[in-house]
């Protein structure tokens, strides 16, 4: 289904996480939901999300990040637990 690939390159001293062009281009996808799920990508493995920690780094409130979250899980590229 989604295929994620992270890149560890030395001269930039960062991570890169790649998303598959079917994601960038799923048109059910808002601009902002497409950016969560960027920034869920881009955590490890794992990796506890709250909602205030989302609202902190974005610019949604908590409505929008429940709404972005469950349009993710309904489509199947997040679970949502909680």
């Amino acid at each position: 289904m989604l295929k994620i690939i992270r890149v560890y390159n030395p001269d930039n001293l960062g991570k890169y996480s790649n998303m598959s062009e079917s994601v960038i281009s799923d048109d059910r996808l808002s601009l902002s939901a497409l950016g969560l799920l960027a920034i869920l990508y881009g955590k490890p493995d794992g990796y506890c999300f709250n909602i205030e920690e989302l609202v902190s780094i974005s610019n949604c409130d908590k409505s929008e990040i429940y709404n972005h979250a469950n349009t993710l899980s309904r489509l199947g590229y997040v679970t949502v637990e909680g």
